[in-house]
C-alpha cells in the first residue's frame, strides 16, 4: 500500500474514551448475549489485548448473557 503513513496514537484522550463507550453502547444494544459460544473469539481478541472481566460500570452490569471488561491504562 502506498500513500499511507502510521503514526503512534494517543489513546489516552477523552475522544477515545467517548468513541469506546459509543462503541459499548451500540454493541449493547444488537448484543446482550456476549457470553454465548459465537462471541468467544471476540472474547479472546479483548483478552488478547489485555481485557480482563470487570464488575461492571455506571448502568452496565453483568448478567446471565453479558459481561464487562476493563483495561487498566
Amino acid at each position: 500500500m502506498s500513500g499511507f503513513t502510521i503514526a503512534p496514537d494517543d489513546l489516552t484522550s477523552a475522544d477515545v474514551l467517548d468513541l469506546l463507550r459509543l462503541h459499548l453502547a451500540e454493541m449493547h444494544s444488537w448484543s446482550p448475549a456476549c457470553k454465548t459460544e459465537p462471541f468467544r473469539p471476540a472474547l479472546r481478541l479483548y483478552e488478547s489485548h489485555g481485557f480482563v472481566e470487570s464488575a461492571g460500570f455506571g448502568p452496565y452490569l453483568p448478567d446471565e448473557f453479558s459481561l464487562c471488561m476493563e483495561r487498566r491504562l
